[in-house]
């Protein structure tokens, strides 16, 4: 299967989850570990007293803190954060060829005096009030933080899951501005005048043409996580966009301790069984790395990956079958995302269709085939690769109960259901 380079990116942010859910005013312009059971909680204090506008004309003080609410990222390592009384420095990727970092300047600070590296970063007002949105696991986070009004624009607005988010930007006529293959339309997003675009993965590249506008553009690599909470604390990040620290810091500590409750509960497993994850494509099969987010919360569920001594690289790795065969004929359990093909298997006959050497694999033949496809329509996206990223928790749930249904009475897998 021939990908293009872009589709490439963008599948592959959405893959590494399972092999894991009227216009804004312009903003003032100024002159310018791994977390898991246990995790350290966010630093912030919690008074929602960073500003939601602008410093009044003729009022800024240098010597004040203009951002009494901070966050420090404690889990995720591809994203870090520095205050400095009227800006923060926000940077992204690890260093090396990937760092990029952007100046978010509170908007009516006069521009500040910046060397080095950052005399060249771009400079952002914040809070931003019109955003330009490339992933579809962006949504649920600026829903979270109460700011679904910012989103001036998305790649794809029906790829979007059909919900409360769906429902508001189509009220609001939010506009797409994706074009053939998953790539973007450049003068489309710049005709939005958004303060800032939101990447999909790390193709800033792909938006040369707006940044020479003098759009600002973050990388989204909370993909490149390997482990669910450090994917869950990027929407710290958009809190720093939104001047929402204290929100976005309040619901990730709650996600936290929600997970670390689960995975207190898994412990409780009589059983340890194994799990295969993914499906053939073309002849390969695209699954979890052994230091991946998906195996990391499949294991704080309780449970092993079968395919721990084929495959040791970090988030979907493209395995040959026939090893994938001979590992995972036995597994107990069989996770699949249909993610490549982008199809929803409703039954087993749909499966066999596809490949009849379904048929041999030991948790098919048991019926223990488990799809996180139960959020999803013809009309829709899969609510899984969205929301699912800001709540690893119910996916925990969810693949407790499916290991251990004795330690989850009367819960109900919210992504996940069983192929009939």
């Amino acid at each position: 299967m021939s990908i293009p380079k872009t589709a490439s990116r963008r599948i592959s942010a959405l893959i590494t989850l399972l092999v894991a859910p009227s216009l804004a005013l312009a903003g003032c312009s100024g002159t310018g570990s791994t977390s898991g059971e246990g995790s350290a909680k966010t630093s912030s204090s919690g008074t929602g007293a960073n500003m939601s506008g602008c410093i009044p004309a003729g009022s800024f003080n240098k010597d004040k803190d203009y951002f009494p609410d901070k966050v420090t990222f404690t889990g995720a390592k591809e994203v870090s954060i520095s205050y400095h009384k009227s800006y923060k420095v926000m940077t992204f990727g690890k260093k090396g060829k990937m760092a990029q970092t952007l100046v978010l300047l509170q908007c009516g600070a006069p521009k500040p005096s910046l060397t080095g590296d950052l005399a060249k970063a771009q400079i952002v007002d914040v809070p931003v009030k019109r955003v330009a949105a490339s992933s579809t696991t962006q949504i649920p986070v600026f829903q979270t933080l109460n700011s679904l009004d910012t989103i001036v624009g998305v790649n794809q607005l029906k790829q979007i899951y059909r919900g409360p988010a769906r429902d508001t930007l189509e009220a609001r006529k939010v506009a797409s501005y994706g074009a053939a293959g998953m790539n973007t339309d450049p003068e489309k997003i710049i005709a939005l005048k958004p303060n800032i675009v939101l990447a999909a993965s790390a193709a800033v590249e792909g938006f040369k043409q707006v940044q020479s506008a003098n759009i600002p553009v973050m990388p989204d690599l909370d993909y490149l996580e390997s482990d669910p909470l450090a994917r869950a604390e990027w929407m710290k990040a958009y809190g720093v966009l939104l001047n929402k620290e204290a929100l976005s810091a309040k619901a990730f500590d709650d996600i936290t301790k929600r997970y670390d409750e689960v995975a207190k509960t898994a412990k409780g497993g009589t059983s340890r069984p194994s799990v295969l994850v993914g499906q053939e494509t073309n002849g390969q099969w695209y699954g979890p790395g052994a230091d991946s987010d998906m195996i990391r919360v499949l294991t704080a569920a309780g449970a092993s990956d079968v395919m721990s001594g084929a495959v040791k690289k970090t988030g979907a790795v493209p395995t040959d079958s026939e090893v994938v065969f001979k590992y995972g004929s036995k597994a107990d359990f069989w996770l699949n995302g249909n993610y490549m093909s982008m199809t929803t298997w409703k039954t087993k006959a749909d499966a066999l269709k596809q490949n009849p050497r379904y048929g041999n694999l030991l948790a098919f033949q048991k019926g223990k085939v488990w799809n996180p496809t139960k959020r999803t329509a013809p009309d829709t996206g899969n609510d899984f690769w969205q929301s699912g990223v800001v709540h690893p928790d119910i996916v925990l749930k969810d693949l407790t109960y499916i290991f251990h249904p004795d330690l989850m009475p009367g819960y109900t897998p919210y992504y996940y259901q069983k192929l009939a």
